[in-house]
């Protein structure tokens, strides 16, 4: 259950942190503080400040410069989320790599997952299913890439693991715009509970169809955020 109470910590300090912002303690352009400052002002360690602001930039709070650190973004133009670096290609060509590598993934895990590492998945869907409910974009954004990061951990397979961390993380942003709208968020929650179940039913091809389809379902919902965005 750590990585349950690690998502609730990161999720208090990235709503502070938002606050902080939109207060305008922190104006657009600013940087916000270096992690150590933050650290010891909000007694947490550096990984979760660290996610805290990975959320931020998935939410359009925050650009992070790499060596630079992370700059409050303008939002006052426009829409809530930047569609600077989303182009539909770019989707096309993520998730294909998604498919590839959790598809695979989850097939493993059906295969050997024991019956803690199932209860562990089925704590994350219920904490997803309850932010779903409460509308609590935060913890959505890190208890889906907690679901779906779990599942490649199941696979014991490190190069699994590397990839399926690189290409989260690549997501992250369509996944901010995604539970951002109230039309769509919800789409995971069926979708995760079907792989769920498989994994449970230990039936390898059961899961891979399910993620197939949960992946096609989370392509079309992004296409669309995407084409209107830029009506």
């Amino acid at each position: 259950m750590q990585e349950i109470v690690r998502i609730s910590l990161t999720d208090t300090v990235a709503d502070m942190l938002k606050k902080s912002i939109e207060s305008g303690e922190f104006a657009p352009g600013d940087k916000l503080p270096p992690e150590t400052k933050l650290c010891e002002d909000l007694k947490v360690s550096r990984t979760c400040i660290r996610e805290a602001i990975r959320v931020l930039q998935a939410m359009g709070y925050v650009e992070i410069k790499h060596g630079k650190g992370a700059f409050v973004l303008n939002r006052s133009k426009g829409a809530s989320f930047s569609y600077d670096a989303l182009d539909l290609n770019e989707l096309n060509i993520l998730m294909e790599i998604r498919n590839s590598v959790e598809v695979i993934a989850v097939e493993i895990a059906a295969k050997q997952a024991t019956k803690r590492q199932i209860s562990m998945l089925e704590s994350i869907h219920e904490s997803f299913t309850d932010a779903c409910n409460n509308h609590d974009v935060v913890r959505m954004i890190m208890i889906d890439e907690l679901f779906h990061s779990k599942i490649a951990s199941l696979s014991q397979n490190q190069l699994i693991i590397s990839l399926n961390k690189l290409v989260l993380e690549a997501y992250r942003s369509y996944r901010g715009n995604s539970f951002n709208n109230e039309e769509l968020y919800q789409n995971a929650i069926l979708p995760h509970k079907r792989i769920l179940s498989y994994i449970k039913m230990n039936d390898p091809e059961g899961a891979a169809s399910a993620m197939q389809e949960h992946l096609q379902i989370t392509k079309s919902d992004m296409k669309e955020v995407i084409l209107r965005s830029q009506e």
